[in-house]
């Protein structure tokens, strides 16, 4: 019962950040709004400054999207080694975390190994660009 009391928690901290930060988003598109159907003239930096950051933040360059890639992926497979050796120490308290946890390992593993050679086809199609360009 201890545990489903703690991920209703997490769940419940998890889904407040997630009402807080639309709610927020929310109301700077509303004063956005507001203002140009009043006819103020905004200033670029405001603009950029008040709207989301989702459009900013992603990759620009193919370098960029290579890296990305390539970094969840070792991200993947650092939690894929992690997750079973977990396991191991958890199967002395219940025999059956550490095969539940190679398993969820290895699903890692394959992911990672998809990341690595997502960020390899484009690494090359972006050369390929280069040399067309």
């Amino acid at each position: 019962m201890e545990g489903f009391g703690f991920f209703m928690f997490l769940s419940v901290c998890v889904g407040g950040g997630i009402i807080s930060h639309i709610r927020q988003q929310r109301n700077k598109l509303e004063l956005l709004r507001l203002s140009i159907e009043k006819g103020l003239t905004l200033d670029p930096a405001l603009i950029d400054k008040l709207m989301p950051t989702a459009v900013a933040d992603r990759p620009s360059t193919p370098a960029q999207v290579v890296t990305g890639l390539r970094i969840g992926g070792i991200m993947c497979l650092a939690v894929a080694v992690g997750l079973p050796t977990m396991g191991y120490f958890l199967g002395r308290v219940n025999e059956q975390a550490f095969p539940a946890l190679q398993g969820v390992g290895a699903l890692l593993a394959c992911i990672s190994v998809g990341l690595f050679i997502a960020s390899i086809v484009a690494a090359r199609k972006s050369k390929d660009a280069d040399h067309a360009a």
